[in-house]
Parts: C-alpha cells; structure tokens; sequence
C-alpha cells in the first residue's frame, strides 16, 4: 500500500511541474541576411525593399540604404528591420548589380530546452525552415546569399 501510495504522489508531481533546463532561447535569423563570398566593394550599397507578403513585388511596404562589413570569418550580416518571414524582399547590391529576391519564407518551431515529462508551450522559438532566393529553394536556418 504505501509503494502505492508513493508511486501515485510521484505521478502527481511530474503531471503539475516539468522539469525543463533553464536556458534562454530565442528565435534567432529572423531579422538578418547574410552575404557569404562577396568582397567589401559589392557591399558598400545595400538597397533593401520589403514588400506584402505574395505581393509578387507589386505592394511596396519599405525601403532602405545601408552598408554591410565583412567580418574575420568572410561573412556580412544585414539587419532587414522587418521580420523576414512576414514579407518578401528585394535586395540589390547597387556596385555589382546583382539582385536578389527573397520569397517563400517557412519557419518551425522548435523546443529549446530539454523537458519532462512535457514541453510547455512558453519553451518554443521560431527558425527559418527553407526560403527561395531567385525561385532558388535553400535550407537554412539563416537567410544566406552566396556569391
């Protein structure tokens, strides 16, 4: 009886309280576009458009000018100031003229820490699943343009 009674009060326990790791996860690559294999010249003038979501490029919601930098890794990472998954981006590097559209934004959720006997719904972030630039379908968990 009281083996029974113990496993009970055990059961009760872990179905009230998960016992998750503590860390703090965030839904990350959301907001930035990187630039894999271009030299700092093709960087120097970054023109971002955003427009509405399968708008095909027709509802301008914003624009902008900036600069990427290189960092020691050869990457250049560009803050779109709009969610990526939310719209559809134009982005033209005005010294080389290349183009690039970005379509088709996916994203998953993901648990972050490790849970049991459950995953609370407040232990989820988002990731970019897949995207296309130029109808090209990538992979990444990051929205990267290569050279």
């Amino acid at each position: 009886m009281r083996t029974l009674i113990s496993l009970m009060l055990i059961f009760v326990v872990f179905n009230f309280y998960s016992c998750c790791t503590k860390k703090d996860c965030e839904s990350a690559g959301l907001y930035d576009i990187a630039f894999r294999n271009f030299n700092q010249n093709e960087l120097d003038t970054i023109i971002i458009y955003s427009y509405s979501k399968n708008s095909n490029f027709t509802v301008l919601v914003d624009s902008f000018i900036t600069n990427g930098e290189l960092n020691n890794s050869g990457y250049c990472y560009v803050y779109t100031k709009k969610s990526i998954p939310d719209f559809d981006f134009k982005i033209i590097l005005s010294n080389s003229g290349q183009i690039f559209n970005i379509t088709d934004v996916n994203i998953e959720e993901k648990g972050c820490n490790t849970c049991f006997p459950y995953r609370p719904r407040s232990d989820y972030y988002q990731v970019i699943s897949n995207y296309k630039i130029n109808g090209q379908t990538n992979y990444h968990s990051t929205v990267e343009i290569n050279n």
